[in-house]
């Protein structure tokens, strides 16, 4: 049995669940991507791993054309610890008060980033923010079709690839999925896990101490540009001085570190496979929302589905109804593009190792060194808040 290729294959892990005999497992690519392996000393040709993938069957792919588009935020103190509008928990939350169970990107005890559970309210915090890395599903979708078998609601947040396999897993497996809500995020595309370990690793060695929280999109104080902030076991805190001169980040932007697959992405489009789609909003174009400089959330209702859920919670955020080709972003319109330094930079870190990687083709050499010193002494001094202010 043959599955998608290394390039093309999202990660998204229907076919591990799918399989009846446990013939497939994740392994990692040299660039630390994970994606599907199969035994064939186990495997029986039975092909379900082919006929469940989405990658295999984009032909089927359901998607969504909005149905109502809103700005939305919720109270300030979940807005702190949250991306945009924290909007996510308000809607998991109301899933888990109806006896349910959501689902969610999360850290584990060792700062990888994977696919995680939760039945209390409490648990639902791990999954808020940002995580610019391709996360491990492990089992979660076989966990989602013991919920749904066991009558529970399900509320399900991933990438928009993640969603679509776990629809295909539930369909082959003909699970009733009318208890169980998709989200989805407008996604820029998955950063590779083994850069982002060996980015762990390098501040780890800077601070002389271990990562004990990692935030990809923390708040400093309202209106400040949102930057990565990493807190250590000895005390110290690193604060990344602006998105664009921060390691992970400008590799991440710059698209050197996203996974093959992301640049050919399906699911880049105004339609979706979600039932609720969320993503950021910066600046609200003339709407009576108050921008208070804490977040708010882009949202976007697919289905009926995702507008029932949404109308429950309404009451309990500040929102407004508006026209989504107001907001189409880049990366709902079509995928992020290829660096043409992509394959170089590859090359030399798979030959080389990290940091001469960064110092040759990203930005970790003296340039930009020398920027985010600059950048430092710019945000330390206030002229940052007074460049934004103007740009705005």
């Amino acid at each position: 049995m043959e599955l998608i290729s290394e390039t093309n294959c999202t990660g998204c892990a229907a076919c591990i669940s799918i399989c009846p005999k446990g013939a497939i497992e994740m392994q990692k690519t040299s660039k630390g991507f994970f994606v599907p392996h199969i035994d064939t000393t186990k495997c029986v040709e039975c092909g379900l791993c082919v006929k469940t993938c989405p990658e295999n069957n984009v032909n089927d792919i359901k998607y969504n054309e909005p149905i109502l588009t809103y700005l939305a935020k919720n109270e300030i103190s979940d807005r702190k610890q949250s991306s945009s509008g924290g909007m996510f928990i308000l809607l998991a939350k109301k899933v888990v008060e109806l006896g349910g169970t959501a689902y969610g990107a999360m850290y584990d005890e060792q700062m990888n980033i994977v696919h995680g559970r939760a039945e209390r309210a409490e648990e639902l915090k791990a999954f808020r923010g940002s995580k610019y890395v391709q996360s491990f599903i492990g089992d979660i979708y076989t966990k989602v079709l013991d919920d749904l078998k066991n009558d529970r609601y399900v509320y399900f947040s991933g990438t928009a690839c993640q969603v679509s396999g776990l629809i295909n897993y539930l369909n082959r497996k003909k699970c009733d999925t009318k208890k169980l809500i998709t989200q989805d995020i407008i996604c820029h595309g998955v950063g590779s896990p083994r850069f982002f370990d060996d980015y762990k690793k390098s501040l780890e060695k800077k601070y002389k101490s271990k990562i004990i929280k990692f935030n990809f999109r923390g708040k400093p104080m309202p209106g400040k540009w949102q930057n990565i902030i990493v807190d250590f076991e000895n005390g110290k805190q690193y604060i990344a001085v602006s998105t664009n001169q921060d390691i992970f980040y400008h590799h991440f932007f710059k698209n050197l570190i996203l996974k093959p697959s992301c640049f050919e992405c399906k699911y880049a489009n105004v339609a979706r496979v979600a039932d609720i789609s969320l993503g950021d909003c910066y600046y609200p174009k003339n709407e009576q929302i108050n921008n208070d400089g804490w977040g708010i959330s882009y949202m976007q209702l697919n289905t009926e589905k995702g507008k029932q859920l949404f109308e429950s919670i309404r009451n309990s955020c500040e929102c407004i109804e508006t026209d989504y080709k107001k907001y189409i972003q880049a990366n709902m319109q079509k995928p992020s593009v290829k660096s043409d330094k992509y394959d170089l930079f590859w090359d030399e870190y798979e030959t080389n190792g990290y940091k001469n990687a960064i110092k040759k083709y990203g930005n970790g050499n003296i340039k930009g060194a020398i920027k985010r010193f600059i950048v430092t002494i710019v945000n330390k001094s206030g002229l940052d808040m007074l460049i934004k202010k103007f740009v705005n």
